[in-house]
């Protein structure tokens, strides 16, 4: 099996491996269960190190891990990478159940996520085609660290709206489930499907949704943020430059002073340097 040559043929089917091993991974989770295995009690007790050695081998998603073993590939999956993990799986969970309030202990589905929710989001829809590509991109090639920080791009945006299209929240549990099988497993039995989320089809992203009508662009003054503006996506140059100055909290630095120069990183920044 060649995983690493960026020519072979295999390489496009990264997806379909890790899937096979998040089905692995989520049906041995459960025979952990059959058994009554407690990981706190095992973590606690020094004489079951063995089995707080296997919980813990599990739970930190060994079908990523064995899937870059099997790949020859030394871009493990940082371990630095896991609190923001773990944090972005519990803000997903929230989207979609609501904590239940003492002294009830029965957690009810949230109504943010529905069918009949708007689709006129286009932020929304562009963070999750922008999560699906990079997801794609990233799992195939063997760059699992980019697609954390793409996710939670989504994850804040779905955050932010006040409702969230059922058929958009299922797309992005699905780019989520190889990273966090447990929990996804969990949420797309919360929404009604009696089939594992395994066998779902990949989720495909469309390039025409990724367009920005406007571009947000970050002003500095020598070298520090002062401002940020918004222009069309096709504005040019010197249109951006001269929005850049006119800017009224860019005015109070640069205003009786000679712009020496301006400097404009395109589609990013724009800094100014004064005199």
């Amino acid at each position: 099996m060649v995983l690493t040559s960026a020519k072979s043929p295999v390489r496009i089917h990264a997806i379909d491996w890790l899937r096979v091993l998040t089905v692995l991974d989520i049906f041995l989770f459960h025979v952990l269960h059959i058994f009554d295995f407690d990981p706190a009690a095992a973590i606690k007790n020094t004489e079951t190190s063995l089995a707080a050695s296997v919980f813990i081998f599990f739970s930190m998603q060994w079908s990523v891990q064995l899937l870059f073993l099997l790949a020859g590939s030394s871009n493990w999956f940082s371990l630095r990478t896991r609190p923001r993990q773990a944090y972005m799986r519990e803000r997903v969970w929230r989207l979609l159940i609501v904590p239940a309030d003492p002294p009830a202990t029965v957690e009810t589905l949230a109504t943010k996520v529905s069918d009949d929710a708007p689709t006129d989001n286009k932020d929304l829809e562009r963070a999750l085609h922008a999560a699906i590509k990079k997801v794609t991109q990233s799992v195939t090639d063997m760059r699992f660290n980019t697609s954390i920080s793409e996710m939670n791009k989504f994850v804040n945006e779905a955050t932010a709206a006040t409702a969230i299209p059922r058929p958009w929240f299922e797309a992005f549990v699905k780019i989520l489930s190889p990273f966090a099988p447990h929990v996804c497993e969990e949420i797309w039995q919360r929404l009604g499907h009696t089939t594992t989320i395994a066998y779902e089809p990949w989720p495909a992203y469309d390039e025409a949704k990724l367009a920005r009508d406007t571009l947000k662009i970050g002003v500095q003054v020598m070298g520090k943020l002062r401002s940020e503006i918004e222009v069309p996506a096709d504005a040019t140059q010197e249109t951006i430059l001269a929005t850049a100055k006119a800017d009224q909290k860019v005015q109070g630095f640069i205003a009786g002073k000679e712009i020496k120069r301006e400097i404009y990183v395109k589609g990013k920044l724009v800094n100014l340097v004064v005199g």
